[in-house]
């Protein structure tokens, strides 16, 4: 129990000197790469189950890997997503995540950890380009406050940190764009881009902080990817790059000097489509960043994705 409030208060010193503060991500929610979904085409519906691995182990001080950390914090994300096409230019998305988050220090079996319903995310978007080798699409996205912002450590009457609740406890705004490029030469090769920026409000009650409002996320995303005819079926490789900005985070307002950065990950991935299923593979590796002061950061992740269309 002691070693759990020890690392309790590693991370959490953000409630009584904010300058000090350690909050180090941006809690459960799910990061926008994984909640932008296409529009399928007019009556048209898919569904996904989304599984999101995020490892966090790298400590980070003064943009340099703290040699002997033992702190680990893991998170996994199971994303239900739905995406229905009204018109060939008109679709909503909707994303509702599970989270489990723990937080140990290596090789020892006390922990702190939390499961729960996350924030849910509606998103309807438009789609002004959709034709054969180009598509183009607007959208924007409400994030609901329904994941829990007060979860207790067990056996005990203190607030987990922010960093481990189930949700933000702030209704945000999520303003994506989306763009598809084929080409005539091969058809099947395709270029994406997207666009999201994340505006967050203030959360009250937050990991028992009066007021806490995460920073505003950009987030960038360029993949190429090729589809190759195997029997039956299709592979579908691709690699990407992600390039993601979040501002500092403000506890009580005042702004948290230990949060707050950028992010270059390389993200490579594969996927099989068969019939209407569309099964995927993707991981994300660092491969720079700068971020302020004292932070912990994601060494890798995995995500698993299964697709159904449904007509």
């Amino acid at each position: 129990m002691r070693l759990k409030l020890f690392f309790l208060l590693l991370l959490g010193i953000s409630a009584s000197i904010p300058v000090r503060a350690q909050t180090c991500c941006t809690g459960a929610a799910a990061l926008a790469g994984n909640t932008v979904l296409t529009n399928p085409g007019e009556g048209q519906l898919f569904f996904s189950l989304l599984y999101d691995f995020n490892n966090l182990d790298y400590l980070i001080l003064e943009n340099e890997v703290v040699s002997g950390n033992n702190l680990e914090r893991k998170t996994s994300t199971f994303l239900v997503q739905g995406s229905y096409g009204f018109s060939k230019s008109f679709g909503l998305s909707v994303s509702i995540p599970v989270v489990y988050l723990s937080q140990t220090a290596s090789g020892s079996q006390d922990r702190i950890d939390n499961t729960g319903l996350s924030d849910i995310i509606i998103s309807p978007q438009i789609t002004p380009v959709n034709s054969q080798l180009s598509q183009l699409q607007f959208g924007i996205g409400l994030k609901l406050p329904t994941g829990s912002t007060s979860r207790t450590i067990e056996d005990s009457d203190i607030i987990m940190t922010p960093s481990l609740q189930a949700g933000t406890g702030s209704v945000d705004i999520i303003l994506h764009t989306l763009y598809n490029q084929s080409f005539k030469f091969r058809r099947s090769l395709n270029l994406q881009g997207l666009l999201s920026y994340r505006i967050n409000t203030v959360s009250k009650g937050l990991g028992g902080h009066d007021t806490y409002q995460f920073g505003n996320e950009l987030f960038s995303q360029l993949t190429f990817s090729d589809q190759f005819v195997v029997e039956r079926s299709i592979l579908n490789p691709s690699l990407g790059l992600i390039y993601r900005i979040t501002g500092m985070n403000r506890i009580e307002g005042f702004e948290d000097v230990n949060s707050g950065g950028k992010w270059l990950y390389i993200r490579p991935g594969i996927g099989y489509i068969v019939n209407k299923v569309t099964i995927s593979l993707y991981s994300e590796l660092p491969l720079w960043w700068n971020l302020n002061g004292f932070q912990l950061t994601t060494s890798y992740r995995i995500i698993a994705s299964f697709g159904l269309n449904i007509n």
